[in-house]
């Protein structure tokens, strides 16, 4: 415990910075003529001040410097405030997990409504025929997303038709909502992804991202590689032999060279498949 005359010192201290000089004189020989036991009351105090010789002061000044001091010793005397505890993480509640879970599903919703529009658009550019195209995208089944997912991953065209200006660009858009349904299923744990199919569908999806609604479609044929029967006897450099309108390179690009060629695909191509099964309710094919 500190003591009245340390922590009215102290107090002498503080006053200096509140006060002003001749109000800190005051305090100071009010403290000095307490603590010497010379005084108790402010009467006696006054008296003490007028025996040592000093001159003008009141009764009233006497009593507002025994005030302060006595508030300022009391201030310097409290123990140091204890700091506040630290605050331990809280977990989310099961509303906020729930309403997580909401938006992951709504935005799962509106991805695979975005991927069969686009879907119906690739096949609407290739036939031409609305009826036929509604048709060949109706099955949302698991062979449907299999082959959807398989095609966006490894950026093969079916045909060299898929080439052709108007057409190349509704298959970018078609692959580029099919992974993002992909990762979003993913993310949302409907459909789980092994990490080097994960790995290899963001890559996709950030490389046909920069082309979307683009009108450059010699880098748009870049990103894909020729057809699978095309291939085998073409360059990948040379250009596909489309009627009308396609020009420049394709395949140069591809993700598919990245992944290491068809050999280590077959690994990814299976994961897709038992992914796809699981989220489509169906069987996943022998591929």
């Amino acid at each position: 415990q500190r003591s009245t005359v340390g922590a009215m010192s102290d107090a002498l201290t503080m006053g200096a910075m509140v006060t002003g000089s001749s109000d800190t004189a005051l305090i100071e020989a009010c403290v000095r003529v307490k603590s010497a036991g010379r005084a108790t009351t402010t009467a006696s105090v006054l008296q003490a001040l007028l025996d040592e010789g000093y001159v003008g002061i009141t009764l009233s000044e006497v009593r507002k410097a025994c005030s302060k001091a006595a508030k300022l010793a009391a201030k310097a005397a409290e123990p140091a405030a204890a700091p506040a505890p630290a605050q331990t993480p809280t977990q989310p509640s099961e509303s906020k997990l729930a309403k997580a879970r909401r938006a992951a599903e709504i935005a799962v919703k509106q991805a695979e409504s975005a991927m069969m529009h686009a879907h119906r658009e690739l096949r609407l550019a290739k036939d031409g025929d609305e009826f036929t195209a509604h048709i060949a995208t109706a099955n949302r089944g698991g062979a449907f997303i299999q082959g959807c997912s398989e095609r966006a991953i490894i950026g093969a065209l079916e045909t060299l038709g898929e080439a052709a200006s108007g057409v190349v660009e509704r298959r970018l858009e078609a692959d580029y909502c099919t992974l993002e349904w992909m990762l979003l299923s993913n993310t949302a744990g409907t459909m789980p992804l092994p990490d080097e199919v994960r790995t290899a569908a963001a890559q996709r999806r950030n490389l046909l991202k920069p082309l979307r609604g683009g009108k450059d479609v010699v880098a748009m044929r870049a990103c894909f590689t020729a057809p699978p029967d095309v291939a085998a006897v073409q360059p990948a450099t040379s250009e596909p032999k489309v009627k009308g309108e396609v020009q420049g390179d394709y395949g140069s690009q591809s993700d598919y060279a990245s992944l290491g060629g068809s050999a280590r695909f077959a690994s990814i191509d299976r994961a897709v498949a038992r992914a796809a099964a699981a989220a489509g309710g169906g069987e996943a094919e022998d591929v």
